[in-house]
Order: structure tokens, then C-alpha cells, then sequence
């Protein structure tokens, strides 16, 4: 009967293979699920940027921007002008002064040989000529003025002396006279005494000795008062000499101070236009270039630029999300998949946390982040048999590897969560 002939034939192999089959790769993905693992990976999205020698173009002053002499990503070699900006009123500032230097500089020359009694003076060899025929007339009419002072006084001085030398004649004669009229006098009395002659004529002769008396000492007060007044006119020669000296001496000491101020503000001047004449420190190329239009206006130390240098090492600059940076140490794996070159054809650069930024900053997408420093292995990548150098800029994302898990524990996480999560009241 049918019955029987199913009991007694003997089952397909694939019946009874099958069941054995399911039951082996269960327990071969049991097994997997135990022993094996997975890795646990942080992803951050990062940037590529050199390591801390990037410079910082910056504007000296707020300006206009007349000319922009670079485009991004232009190689630049050091001392190469990046900008140019309108110096129009700083150029005029370094010629005023230098023209104030040169004029102070002439007048200290011509105040020098006035005070040395020079006839003439020697201006320095860059002196403009207009100026030195100015300054030339003010050190010949100087000199004429105090020599003609001078001169004014000595005259005086050489009149009070003649009046002396006069007066000092008058004394003589009257020291000569006096004698004989005084012996007229006494002979005269005696002939008065005798009464031989009149008294009257006596008495003419006694006042012509008492005026003669009087006489010299009127000439010898003349005498005191010339020789004083000469006196007198000598010292204010040399008065206004030493007056003259003094007053070129401080004008002298002034116009020098004025002088090396002058050449002060003119170093400082010079120092100012050599600023505004932006050119790059060192061989790079120009990065984050924030300049487009010329006439446009740059505030003070506003960044214009960045020269990355030439052989700068590069690295990635990430940004690690809150919740994640607890799991980061410096040292740990990490895998950069560059957005320019697909991971999946190209594959990733390896390399490790070098930093972990102590404080978080706040993200306008993101939130809350910490800036991860991530050093390259290598600064090339693999592109279709050729070796690419890598550029500041790129993105990347970066999965950092922080450990492993077994995959159960993976399998069974929800299910955990969902338990220890339940049967709560608040």
C-alpha cells in the first residue's frame, strides 16, 4: 500500500542534509557573534591645514586696496609684494618730514659756524639750493647785525675814552696852573700887606684861584665819570658778544633737538610706508585669500590672507561632537576618508590623535565641539598610479577607532536598552 511504501523508502539526502546544514551555520553565527568583534569608531567631520606655521597676512592700518597682486593658491616667494595698497597720504607724510629734517639739519649747520665766527658755513651736500641761498642770506645778514652792534659799541667806547683822554688834559693843564697862580696869589699879598698895591686886584686873583681849584675837581669828577662810562661801553661789547654766542647756542641746541626728532619721525614715516608695502615673509602659497576687489577698504589687523609655507606639514583639524570626545586619547587610530577622493575606490590615510582641545567651542550646525588634532602618515595620496600631494582645505570625514565590541553585545544593545528602559515609573 502507499502507506507502507513511504515508511520503507529511504529519505531524499537533501531531507535530512538541510536541517543539519541550518543548524551548523546557526551555530557557526552563534559562535561569530560570541568570539567575533567590531570596532567602535568615533566619526568626526575635519579639514586639512598645516601645523602651526601658517602666517597670517594682516593689514597694517585701515586702507585702501589700490591693486591685489596674488590669487589663491599662487606659489609666492618671500619679499613678493601680495598687496598694494594707496599710499598717497603716508608718501606725503615721510616727504614732509624728510624736507622739515633737511631744512632743521641746514639751519643747525648755519647756526654751528655763526657760533664757531666762521665768515661762511658749509651746508650738508644734499641741502636744496633754494634753501641754502635762504639760509645763506640769514647767516650774512646775522653776522652784518652783530657786527655792526659790535662795531656801534667800540665807538661809543672809543669816544668815552677820548672825552677821557680831553678831560685828562684839562686836569693836567690845571695842575700845571695852579702852582703859579697860587704863588701870583701870595706874592700879591704881600703886596697888599705893604699896601703897595690895590686889594682889589688881590682879591681878582684870589678868585681866580678858587675857580681854578674848582675847575680841577669838576675835571677829576669828568675824569671818574668818563673812565666809568668807558668802562662801561667795554663791558657791553663784550656783553652783547657773549648775549650773541648764548642766543646761537640755544637756538643751536634747539634746532638739533627739533633735528633728531625730525629723523625719528622720519625712521618711523619710513617704517610706516615699508608696512603698507604688504609682502610675504617667506616662500609659501597664498591660502584663504579674503581679498576680491580692488578699491575696497581693510580695517586694521583684519586677516587678508594666509601664506601656508612651502614643505608645511599638513594635518586635520577636526571637530569632535560632545558626546563623543569622552572616548578620544592622544595616540589613539585614525582613518581619514578624503571627500575628493572616493573612499570606496581610493581608500583612507591613516594616521593618530595628536590633540584634544581642553575647552569646547560652539558650532552654529553642531553645537558643542572639541577641536581634534589629527597627525598624517603621509602627505600624498594614491590616485589612479599616481601619488597626488595633499592641499590645505580639503575636507575629510575621520573615524577614529576608540576600542572594540562583540558583535552579540551589538545584537543584543536595543533589546538591553529596551529591558533596562521598562517596567519604570518616574
Amino acid at each position: 500500500p502507499p502507506i507502507l511504501m513511504v515508511t520503507e523508502d529511504t529519505p531524499p539526502l537533501l531531507a535530512w542534509l538541510l536541517p543539519l546544514l541550518i543548524m551548523a551555520v546557526a551555530a557557526a553565527g552563534l559562535t561569530w557573534s560570541v568570539k567575533g568583534e567590531l570596532d567602535i569608531v568615533v566619526p568626526a567631520q575635519g579639514t586639512l591645514v598645516p601645523s602651526g606655521k601658517v602666517k597670517v597676512i594682516q593689514a597694517p592700518e585701515q586702507r585702501v586696496v589700490r591693486r591685489i597682486l596674488v590669487a589663491e593658491g599662487q606659489r609666492v616667494s618671500a619679499g613678493d609684494e601680495l598687496v598694494e595698497f594707496d599710499t598717497t597720504d603716508a608718501a606725503a607724510d615721510r616727504d614732509r618730514t624728510a624736507k622739515e629734517l633737511a631744512a632743521a639739519r641746514l639751519r643747525a649747520a648755519r647756526l654751528r659756524a655763526g657760533l664757531d665766527g666762521a665768515g661762511t658755513f658749509e651746508p650738508p651736500s644734499d641741502a636744496d639750493r633754494a634753501a641754502v641761498a635762504d639760509e645763506s642770506r640769514l647767516f650774512a645778514a646775522d653776522r652784518d647785525r652783530i657786527a655792526g652792534e659790535v662795531a656801534s659799541l667800540r665807538q661809543e667806547h672809543g669816544r668815552l675814552l677820548a672825552a677821557a683822554d680831553t678831560i685828562t688834559a684839562s686836569i693836567d693843564k690845571l695842575e700845571a696852573v695852579l702852582p703859579l697862580i697860587r704863588q701870583r696869589v701870595e706874592a700879591r699879598r704881600q703886596l697888599v700887606e705893604r699896601q703897595i698895591v690895590s686889594t682889589t686886584e688881590f682879591l681878582t686873583l684870589q678868585q681866580e684861584l678858587v675857580t681854578a681849584e674848582a675847575d680841577l675837581r669838576i675835571q677829576r669828577a669828568n675824569l671818574r665819570e668818563a673812565e666809568a662810562s668807558a668802562a662801561t661801553a667795554a663791558e657791553r661789547i663784550g656783553q652783547a658778544e657773549r648775549v650773541h654766542r648764548m642766543e646761537q647756542a640755544a637756538a643751536l641746541v634747539e634746532t638739533e633737538t627739533r633735528a633728531a626728532s625730525l629723523a625719528e619721525d622720519l625712521t618711523k614715516a619710513g617704517q610706516r610706508l615699508r608696512a603698507l608695502s604688504l609682502r610675504a615673509p617667506e616662500d609659501g602659497t597664498v591660502h584663504e585669500l579674503a581679498l576680491h576687489t580692488a578699491g575696497g577698504v581693510v580695517q586694521a589687523a583684519q586677516a587678508m590672507m594666509k601664506l601656508v609655507p612651502v614643505g608645511a606639514v599638513l594635518e586635520v583639524e577636526a571637530k569632535v561632537l560632545n558626546r563623543d570626545v569622552g572616548f578620544l586619547e592622544v595616540g589613539q587610530p585614525v582613518q581619514i576618508k578624503l571627500d575628493t577622493f572616493a573612499f570606496t575606490k581610493y581608500g583612507a590615510l591613516p594616521g593618530r590623535v595628536a590633540a584634544i582641545s581642553s575647552d569646547a567651542v560652539v558650532d552654529e550646525r553642531l553645537g558643542a565641539v572639541y577641536r581634534v588634532r589629527v597627525e598624517l602618515e603621509r602627505q600624498t595620496m594614491p590616485v589612479d598610479g599616481r601619488l597626488v600631494t595633499l592641499a590645505p582645505g580639503l575636507t575629510a570625514t575621520v573615524d577614529v577607532r576608540t576600542g572594540t565590541r562583540r558583535v552579540i553585545d551589538y545584537l543584543l544593545m536595543p533589546i538591553l536598552k529596551h529591558t533596562g528602559e521598562a517596567m519604570r515609573e518616574r
